[in-house]
């Protein structure tokens, strides 16, 4: 439950309407607050300062008007110009750049301030009073209204720069590179913590090999598996005294129908079971941050093969994005691998998880790029330069080959790329030295 709940909160506190909708209702409260305060001082007989707007209720009604239909217009305009460039924008670098900007608090903030400033004056006019029975200017609501009219083209000369920046393709890719340095932290551990040993293959046979007592909980609809509630997974298990292994991990696509998890201890029959466990598993329409760190890496690679595409020939941006997933991975070297297993509080093991692993991303960040990138011997050799710089990095005899392997298959790429006699002993002097940090690390 808790999982599901903060899948829906990242959802919705990421989305473009959900921040513009609270500076909204709060701008509305504020409207009816400040009104109630004039009517409170005008009740008392307190003088106003000559701060305050000085006019009567025809001027006051002409400023608020004035400033609703200019501030809603702005919006309008402004948002529009700004769909038509970040469409264009999202041609070339993808249209996950829209999700970039969507999501990004400055924009929200923008539009929630435009829309607030809109509310707030309509609010505030509806209060004014100005006939021969009764005279009513709310002159504190009105000051603050032509201080949010201020406000709010300061914040349009704000969002004008955030815009004009916030497509550029360095940007966008250094926006990705931070978020997937945020995920590698989350789902590596600095430090191994202290946990119970991995089981051997002899107790996991007796539990899911041939002949034993397993069920399948299959998926009831398909879509992108965006969040394990693990915790849930581990408190069904212990309730029950049962034992499941995962077949899907976040960001991969479950089909409707096929095993979600491998169940030891519990039959086909078991509804409750089945039930409880298929609520762990939370599915979108799209894939997500939380808990998928191959995402903003394949949002990284999408950006490199759009600027590898004959259409746009842009190799800068697509060594710009290997430089960010070389770093990335220099940063995922120092970290641990998570453990698959977990265990309740007495010891035993419940979840068997299914992990990213070292290779894994490796694979996810530089397969498809050295894949497009057969003719490009500019591209083979920055993946070689990026390789040399993860073998110093490296740890780990996994990882050394894994980091190896992919220097064989780019080192081979970059062959048929290179007619020059020179452009050979570049590539061959990049995979030697990718080699001899590998031996020196080893």
């Amino acid at each position: 439950m808790k999982a599901r709940t903060q899948s829906w909160w990242e959802a919705t506190h990421t989305s473009f309407w959900f921040l513009p909708t609270v500076i909204a209702v709060v701008a509305a409260a504020l409207a009816l607050g400040i009104v109630w305060l004039d009517r409170s001082v005008s009740l008392e007989g307190e003088r106003l300062s000559d701060f305050f707007y000085p006019g009567g209720p025809e001027g006051a009604r002409e400023v608020l008007s004035t400033i609703a239909g200019s501030i809603i217009t702005v919006a309008g305009v402004v948002f529009s110009v700004t769909i038509v460039a970040l469409t264009t924008a999202a041609g070339q670098f993808g249209p996950r750049l829209l999700r970039s900007f969507m999501a990004d608090k400055g924009n929200q903030v923008v539009l929630g301030t435009f829309v607030g400033t809109f509310i707030y004056c309509l609010l505030v006019l509806r209060t004014i009073k100005g006939t021969e029975d009764e005279e009513f200017v709310p002159k504190i609501a009105v000051t603050l209204g032509i201080a949010l009219a201020l406000a709010s083209f300061a914040v349009l000369i704000y969002f004008f720069h955030r815009a004009s920046s916030s497509i550029q393709a360095e940007q966008v890719v250094d926006t990705i590179f931070r978020e997937l340095e945020q995920e590698i932290d989350h789902t590596f551990p600095a430090q191994q913590d202290p946990q119970e040993p991995a089981p051997t293959d002899s107790p996991l046979s007796a539990l899911f090999g041939p002949g034993r007592r397993t069920a399948a909980v299959l998926a009831d609809a398909s879509g992108y598996l965006r969040v394990v509630d693990v915790d849930s997974l581990t408190a069904v298990a212990r309730e029950r005294d049962l034992v499941l292994r995962l077949e899907y991990r976040s960001g991969d696509f479950v089909f409707e129908g096929t095993p979600l998890a491998e169940v030891a201890g519990a039959d086909d029959h078991d509804v409750h079971v089945h039930k409880q466990v298929r609520q762990a598993f939370i599915l979108g329409k799209y894939r997500s941050l939380e808990q998928d760190v191959e995402f903003p890496i394949q949002q990284l690679v999408d950006m490199a093969l759009r600027a590898l595409s004959p259409s746009l020939n842009d190799p800068y941006t697509a060594v710009n994005c290997i430089d960010r997933l070389g770093a990335a991975l220099c940063h995922l070297s120092a970290r641990h691998p998570p453990s698959p297993y977990q265990y309740d509080q007495e010891g035993n093991l419940r979840v068997i998880l299914d992990v990213p692993t070292y290779a894994g991303i490796l694979d996810a960040a530089f397969n498809q790029i050295r894949q497009n990138s057969q003719r490009s011997l500019a591209v083979c050799l920055r993946l070689l330069e990026a390789l040399q710089a993860i073998a110093v990095t490296v740890g780990r005899d996994s990882q050394r080959e894994a980091v190896r392997l992919h220097a064989e298959m780019v080192y081979r790429a970059g062959q048929e790329a290179a007619d020059e006699r020179k452009d050979r002993d570049d590539l061959e002097a990049r995979f030697q030295a990718v080699i001899q940090k590998l031996n020196r690390s080893g």
